[in-house]
């Protein structure tokens, strides 16, 4: 090990120690808890007394409030699959065995009433949410090292670790920074994968995790889908990981069968499912369509941008996007706030807070909660992505894929959009090595003073977001 890799190495170390570090603050204060939050301990607090206890009727009696609680909490089994409850009731076998005066606590039934932020049962519940959060960074920067180099790799864990939709998620209890995690795992052995055929188990095991996990998980399967028509010669891997996935997923499958029958996808026993069905008959031959161009796009792109010049799409693109901010004031409202370095996106605990918002919510918003994704635009507008190796492109495609699935869902909430985070992540980081690269010393001067100013928006707007630990909807 030369002295580089060391320095990287300690770097990497470091980035780790803050990440913890200004977690541990929100996590551990007295804060507002989420409605998820309280559902999730319940949940781990029932598994912990047998994995087939696995419903919600114990803290559906306990709802009170002003709203009606949530259909699905009568239902025989809770909507997501079990995973991430079971990681909070390993954590909670694993202080006792450290700390049998625990014992009593793990042991009590969930009572709403007595549990509040600084109860011990939330203080160790949150653990493994700082885990994933921690490994996501880590695999964040492997990915990030593959598709680029180490200095790459450290920008992009770097701005994870600050990224404020990331920052806020993995200091709750809430099943997306897993989900992220999880799948940024598989992103990273995909793109090994076309390499290095060893990789297929490693890749089908994180996917099929995932599957159990969160069931937007399924979106995944846009990367072997794509992989199946881009490398040919790695489809007896790419079937095998899917295969080692399907039989990850199968026992919760028919657990789900056996429970429901023929009922599983019905409105009646799973709203989500039959949402889904419902969106998937509307948008499926659309979304096919498109994602069929983009493949056959990167397939052939050397060719198509010799067909067509990359400034004109440059020129197109940027006359769009000036087009769209001149008609539309919601986009006016978005870049002033951008222009304010103290400004605080909006943010509250309040169910359905961007209910009414437009169907684009996601597109501005990551920029207003986390500027510095502005160099993942910049990538896409300036045609540099193009020029980029055939992974990063192919996981960019994706993260916009999941991006345009989370819109079409219609239930903006940032934390939907979390998988999606480390890789925008990751090119944003090569974006912002190539400002080094440049020749022009006033551009680059001028980048880099623009760069320095997204990086202290963002770090002030997670700090004054994730900090206190109040917000569910931002």
């Amino acid at each position: 090990m030369n002295k580089k890799q060391i320095i990287h190495l300690l770097s990497l170390a470091v980035l780790g120690i803050l990440s913890i570090a200004i977690r541990v603050p929100g996590s551990y204060a007295p804060h507002n808890l989420t409605f998820d939050e309280p559902l999730y301990v319940s949940l781990a607090l029932q598994m912990r007394e047998g994995l087939f206890s696995y419903n919600t009727h114990n803290f559906l009696s306990q709802c009170t409030g002003p709203l009606d609680p949530p259909d699905y909490l009568d239902n025989p089994l809770f909507k997501h699959p079990p995973l991430y409850p079971a990681t909070i009731a390993l954590t909670y076998k694993i202080v006792e065995l450290f700390q049998p005066a625990m014992k009593p606590y793990f042991h009590a039934s969930y009572n709403q009433q007595t549990y509040t932020s600084t109860n011990l049962i939330y203080r160790y519940g949150v653990i493994p949410s700082l885990f994933w959060g921690l490994l996501c960074i880590l695999y964040t920067y492997l990915t990030a090292k593959k598709c680029g180099s180490p200095s790459t790799g450290l920008i992009a864990a770097c701005i994870l670790t600050i990224e404020p939709v990331f920052w806020i998620c993995s200091q709750k209890i809430w099943i997306d920074t897993m989900l992220a995690c999880l799948l940024t795992i598989f992103a990273y052995y995909f793109i090994l994968l076309i390499e290095d055929t060893r990789y297929w188990i490693h890749a089908g095991i994180a996917l099929g995790l995932a599957c159990i996990t969160k069931y937007p998980a399924f979106i995944a399967l846009a990367l072997p889908v794509a992989g199946l028509f881009l490398f040919p010669q790695r489809r007896k891997y790419i079937f095998s990981a899917l295969f080692i996935a399907f039989l990850i997923f199968l026992p919760w499958g028919y657990r789900i069968a056996s429970v429901y029958g023929t009922a599983a996808f019905s409105e009646e026993h799973c709203e989500e499912i039959a949402k889904i069905m419902v969106l998937a008959k509307k948008w499926f031959f659309p979304c096919a369509t498109g994602f069929a161009g983009l493949i056959f796009l990167l397939k052939f792109r050397n060719r198509f941008c010799k067909f067509i010049r990359a400034k004109y799409i440059r020129l197109i693109v940027v006359s769009c996007l000036i087009c769209i901010c001149l008609y539309s004031a919601y986009c006016r409202q978005h870049i002033l706030a951008f222009l304010n370095p103290f400004h605080i996106p909006r943010n509250g605990d309040t169910a359905r807070f961007f209910y009414y918002d437009p169907w684009y919510f996601y597109i501005l918003r990551i920029i207003e909660l986390a500027p510095v994704h502005l160099f993942f635009y910049c990538t896409l507008f300036t045609g540099y992505l193009f020029r980029c190796k055939p992974e990063v492109i192919l996981l960019s495609v994706y993260a916009l894929l999941y991006l345009a699935a989370m819109m079409i869902w219609q239930n903006p909430q940032c934390r939907y959009i979390l998988p999606c985070i480390p890789l925008i992540t990751v090119v944003d980081a090569l974006c912002i090595q190539r400002i080094g690269t440049l020749t022009s010393k006033k551009v680059k001067a001028g980048l880099i003073i623009a760069s320095a100013y997204v990086l202290f928006k963002t770090v002030w707007v997670g700090w004054n977001i994730a900090v206190p630990n109040n917000a569910c909807y931002f």
